[in-house]
């Protein structure tokens, strides 16, 4: 019964009281910004994430052809491994491979200008 009484009395001085003009579109604003910022922040890290995976699976690879397969890296070595004879069999794999990543950055450029456009 107090309570209801304290919530009544709340309730009617809420009810006298404005709000200042323009304090919805001021209080919207501010939220817009603090969610851009959340994205762009979220963004970040994505592609801080992405990159030091990638540089890892380098050096992994690295690991993995010197250690178990007894790889030397010197120069000539370096060379033979990035000729075009070397990966000549594979030649179409790999033509398949940059194609669908190409396509999956066109897609990523295409929905984010699509948000873009929307938002």
């Amino acid at each position: 019964m107090k309570t209801d009484k304290g919530i009544r009395k709340i309730m009617q001085k809420a009810e006298n009281e404005f709000l200042t003009y323009g304090f919805e579109t001021k209080l919207m604003n501010q939220i817009f910004r603090e969610v851009e910022k959340n994205k762009s922040r979220a963004e970040r890290w994505e592609i801080i994430l992405v990159s030091a995976i990638s540089v890892l699976m380098i050096i992994v690879v690295f690991v993995v052809l010197k250690a178990y397969l007894n790889m030397q890296f010197d120069s000539e070595n370096i060379l033979k491994i990035f000729s075009f004879e070397t990966y000549r069999p594979f030649f179409f794999f790999i033509y398949i491979a940059l194609l669908v990543l190409l396509l999956l950055f066109a897609d990523t450029f295409f929905r984010r200008l699509k948000q873009k456009v929307k938002g």
